[in-house]
């Protein structure tokens, strides 16, 4: 079957990474990649992608 979907909703940065550690610990095998995209960021998990959304604090080093 296919893998479902997780979507996210972020309104920081900070949140995201807490987001992320949340996925690592509750997925048994995760596949998380990160692409920046200019301001925002997508996450794509298990092939999905489950985060676009550009940060409304200044982009930082994640």
């Amino acid at each position: 079957g296919k893998s479902p979907c997780i979507t996210v909703h972020v309104e920081s940065q900070v949140f995201a990474r807490k987001s992320l550690n949340i996925f690592l610990e509750s997925s048994p095998s995760p596949q998380i990649y990160f692409e920046f995209v200019r301001s925002s960021i997508i996450i794509i998990y298990l092939g999905c992608i489950v985060l676009n959304r550009s940060f409304l604090q200044r982009p930082q080093n994640f």
